[in-house]
């Protein structure tokens, strides 16, 4: 066993060393994405993301189109960037060459210095916004740090966060692929496998640290989610669901009159005012009076300190699910409205994430409700002993059914976000950075980062390595996701997915790192996936150590073999 872990850390090591995968590409033109009357930010954001932009950076660059009018999308060859623009003709989009802009600037600064002995543009006209997320401000810093000092400040930072041209997969990179992920696969099976027969063949301690550490895992980001909502509520920026972006851009389409719904109701007050209702209501459970924060965050955080503690265990269990419950509410009401107004359906990986919470936190509390049930409801979570699931007094039906919501809830979050993913990174012609929040100015409104600063935080090896470890990890997933669904091998299955993803966690949201340290809104996302990932984690190793119940391939196949 511990040979087998050691070789498994060895291979971890190999697959997710930093890799330089971009070299030094010649970058002579420019993207942009112009707003319109005609399309929604549905429109623009799915658009986006077909080219391989995640859901996030694509609500954050149609955020930049809204205010701004424009926003610069790629940066690459005037060739390659011509291509991406046929994949987005139905969009209102332009590739300029950089030898352009820099012309026209060099014109305005001629003009400046000969002609007028004034100033020829101001930081609100257009040209020298087009300039700044064109990346002048740094190619022609003089003019542009005199006569374009605001829009440099607030917009040049957009042309480094320009996604790059992805190039094509070669067979080596194929290879690697299939080699990475075809060994992650086994061997978490592997240690999946030692895991369960560990279990079986062990004693009570034993299977007693395995319940504590599985609900130490899950209460961590019950735990996260109350101080989040304690020190950061109505903070822009951390209602990081996804949701709230999404509600607020769809508010703002349908103010414009630029969103209709899917019939000919549009004209319709009824109609109307069941939108407004509607998006009032999910509006609402994103933005809680601050006082009411205050208060479920506490409750949130009692809650689950004892739930680890093994204290008042049927409460603590009401208070979690409900706040599960609640989050996953607000992401269903808010695609739901989505779509029932005509533009589309969108849920992102952290919108998913919040669903499939709920359903480990139903698979905690089919535990709770089984020692309660058993006239157990005094013994701590972290001592029930897992011949429990065998009682003969519980009502094996409900249990099982409470089991089996869980199980297909946490399939189908592991089945949509991998598949999205995948088909996101792996055929979509754009490579993108993580957005971030903080990169502007500080309060005397001076630039905070220099070009090369801000090269160091945003960083395209990075992200492509960042993109290469989710594909590493994600595939595996993805395979395992319809036998945890199906019951086939359950035990073995969740295990093998709870270390897959408790490895995402760490290789892939690295909340520890400077650069994500430094900005807090990219730390707020960074941390809520590397906790729900615990979480996930934590309420998958329930199924092995609790039971799966009698709605599993494996029930019915030992039920004929009976």
């Amino acid at each position: 066993m511990r040979c087998l872990c050691r070789s498994t850390a060895t291979l971890l090591h190999l697959l997710l060393i930093p890799r330089a995968a971009l070299a030094s590409r010649k970058i002579d033109a420019v993207l942009v994405i112009h707003d319109d009357s005609v399309h929604t930010f549905q429109d623009v954001s799915s658009a986006l993301e077909a080219v391989g932009f995640s859901p996030p950076d694509a609500l954050l660059h149609t955020q930049t189109i809204n205010d701004v009018g424009f926003d610069v999308i790629a940066k690459g060859t005037f060739s390659e960037l011509e291509k991406v623009g046929e994949r987005l003709a139905q969009l209102n989009v332009s590739v300029i060459r950089m030898s352009a802009i820099d012309a026209a600037v060099q014109r305005a600064a001629w003009q400046l210095r000969n002609v007028s002995r004034t100033p020829l543009t101001s930081d609100v006209s257009s040209g020298c916004a087009l300039w700044a997320v064109a990346g002048a401000c740094f190619r022609q810093p003089l003019f542009m740090s005199m006569q374009c000092t605001s829009s440099c400040r607030v917009l040049g930072v957009r042309y480094f966060l320009a996604a790059r041209t992805r190039e094509p997969p070669s067979v080596k990179s194929m290879a690697q692929l299939l080699l990475g992920g075809g060994s992650l696969l086994v061997g978490s099976l592997l240690l999946g496998a030692a895991g369960v027969a560990r279990h079986r063949a062990s004693d009570r301690e034993w299977n007693e640290m395995g319940m504590k550490v599985a609900t130490a895992l899950l209460m961590q980001q019950q735990v996260v989610d109350a101080l989040r909502a304690l020190v950061f509520h109505r903070e822009e920026g951390f209602h990081i669901d996804d949701a709230d972006g999404m509600v607020f851009n769809l508010q703002d389409d349908l103010h414009s009159n630029t969103t209709a719904p899917p019939s000919d109701a549009s004209d319709s007050p009824v109609w109307a005012a069941w939108v407004a209702a509607g998006l009032n209501l999910v509006s609402t459970l994103g933005h809680v009076p601050t006082w009411m924060g205050a208060i479920f965050g506490a409750v949130q955080c009692a809650a689950a300190v004892c739930a680890l503690r093994g204290r008042c265990l049927q409460l603590s269990g009401a208070v979690v699910l409900s706040s599960a419950l609640l989050g996953a509410a607000h992401v269903a009401l808010s695609a739901f409205m989505m779509h029932v107004t005509g533009a589309g359906m969108y849920i992102s990986e952290l919108m998913a994430k919040r669903i499939a919470l709920a359903g480990g936190v139903a698979l905690w509390v089919s535990h709770v409700l089984g020692c309660a049930i058993g006239k157990q409801a005094l013994l701590p979570l972290i001592a029930a002993h897992p011949s429990m699931r065998q009682m003969e007094d519980m009502p094996a039906t409900s249990h099982a059914l409470l089991l089996l919501a869980g199980r297909l809830t946490i399939a189908a979050f592991v089945a949509v976000v991998c598949g999205s993913e995948l088909s996101r990174t792996a055929f979509s012609p754009l490579s993108a950075p993580e957005m971030v929040g903080s990169w502007s100015t500080d309060p005397s409104g001076a630039m905070v980062k220099s070009e090369e600063q801000f090269l160091q935080s945003v960083n395209f090896d990075e992200r492509v390595q960042h993109e290469h470890t989710e594909i590493l990890l994600r595939c595996p997933q993805f395979i395992l996701a319809l036998p945890l669904a199906i019951g086939l091998s359950t035990e073995r299955i969740a295990c093998a997915l709870a270390i897959l993803t408790l490895t995402e966690a760490f290789a892939v949201w690295q909340w520890w790192l400077p650069q994500t340290l430094a900005d807090p809104m990219r730390l707020a996302r960074v941390v809520e996936h590397f906790s729900v990932n615990l979480a996930i984690a934590g309420s998958l190793l329930l199924l092995p150590l609790r039971g799966c119940g009698h709605f599993t391939l494996d029930a019915l196949m030992v039920k004929k073999h009976d």
